[in-house]
């Protein structure tokens, strides 16, 4: 329960770089499995133009937003209250890089 209050207080920042720019998408760690407070997904304006491209961006955001947040497997986090709030890092983290990427097809793929 320590660890669990002492990552809620850390903050991590997932990076995604687009046309040269950075987009920075802080949130709070939930329970902590993550050792790294940032992962960059780096994407050109190439991936926006094709549905497979979209879809492999939107993976990669998935990707990242799980290793910042960690598994809400119950069996890894031990109870319901830690697992909920894993998954709930992982949503707002997911749901922040989606509007800092900004682009319809990737906002409608997070939509589904």
């Amino acid at each position: 329960m320590k660890a669990l209050l002492k990552a809620r207080s850390l903050r991590n920042t997932l990076i995604a770089a687009a046309a040269g720019s950075m987009i920075a998408v802080p949130t709070l760690a939930s329970a902590g499995f993550s050792e790294k407070s940032e992962y960059r997904v780096t994407f050109t304006q190439e991936n926006l133009q094709s549905r497979t491209g979209q879809a492999g961006l939107y993976g990669l955001l998935k990707d990242a937003s799980r290793k910042l947040c960690g598994s809400s497997n119950l069996k890894i986090t031990g109870s319901l209250r830690a697992s909920a709030e894993v998954e709930s890092c992982y949503q707002e983290t997911l749901t922040a890089a989606v509007d800092r990427v900004a682009h319809p097809a990737i906002k409608e793929l997070h939509d589904q």
